[in-house]
């Protein structure tokens, strides 16, 4: 049954189209001062304070063509993802911000060039490869990402940026993904979540492989308002691990990864699960990784 009445994520829509991240192209702050490292800051479009309620950042990429890349090791930051506080300058970027390491040509993503790669980064993460001057996480302003190479020829173009959202992890928030309506198969899900160019979210990150869905997530059943029932049919649903070694590419705290019932006060709203479960915990709260 199709849904009555989807809902996925009000009001946030993509926020990058598929740009090469180089110096003349890219948009925000540019940092290539370190050798063979190629990176760019943005700035969000308003300052979050996550000391009380975390937010998850989902950031997609896709490397240029096999043949004129090659980067370096997750070690030697082949791929990584930033989030700055403070104050920043051109040309050189925040001057407090925090670095995770999500990918080289040692591990699987850094090696996919066929399709968009998800990194899924909490803003409260305290596994951060490193951390120069102080983070504040009363106020996150830019978003960086980079890429080092070893090898490359016949292009500068290293990275083509897909896409960027930043989710609430908190029932009943404005920017948490949402199911309403009536439903009995997860891809109705995935599809609530958005289908055109400017609003699809679920490259990677919302995925169905056979029987088998990964979400890599908070979500929400319900708003607590519109009629919903829901019923999976014993489907096995999981969420990945956080920083799972030769994938490092996800980051998260326990508040993550949440699942929230938020139906009506009615009898006829109702919301059934086969397998929802991570690889390590499950809590009256909700599902969490380690």
């Amino acid at each position: 049954m199709a849904p009555a009445r989807p809902s996925g994520i009000p009001g946030n829509t993509k926020a990058q189209g598929s740009l090469p991240l180089t110096g003349s192209n890219a948009t925000g702050f540019v940092n290539t001062t370190a050798t063979g490292f190629q990176g760019c800051w943005w700035t969000f479009n308003t300052s979050y304070d996550v000391s009380t309620d975390t937010k998850v950042v989902i950031f997609l990429y896709q490397h240029n063509a096999p043949n004129r890349l090659e980067i370096d090791t997750n070690a030697n930051e082949g791929i990584v993802f930033r989030l700055g506080t403070g104050t920043a300058t051109t040309t050189v970027g925040p001057t407090d911000y925090k670095t995770w390491n999500t990918g080289g040509q040692d591990t699987a993503t850094g090696k996919e060039r066929a399709f968009p790669i998800h990194i899924v980064v909490d803003m409260n993460d305290s596994s951060e490869d490193a951390e120069i001057g102080t983070y504040d996480n009363t106020d996150v302003e830019f978003i960086g990402f980079g890429s080092r190479t070893a090898n490359m020829g016949g292009s500068t173009t290293q990275v083509f940026l897909q896409r960027m959202f930043v989710l609430d992890t908190t029932k009943n928030a404005s920017d948490i993904p949402r199911f309403t309506g009536s439903s009995s198969d997860w891809d109705d899900v995935i599809t609530a979540m958005g289908t055109a160019y400017n609003t699809k979210i679920t490259h990677g990150w919302l995925a169905r492989e056979g029987s088998v869905f990964q979400i890599a997530c908070p979500i929400e059943f319900g708003d607590n308002s519109t009629a919903t029932t829901f019923d999976d049919n014993g489907a096995f649903v999981f969420w990945p691990d956080h920083n799972e070694p030769g994938n490092p590419r996800v980051r998260v705290t326990s508040q993550a990864f949440r699942v929230y019932m938020n139906l009506r006060d009615n009898v006829a709203d109702t919301a059934t699960f086969g397998v929802l479960r991570l690889r390590q915990l499950i809590s009256a709260v909700g599902l969490r990784p380690r």
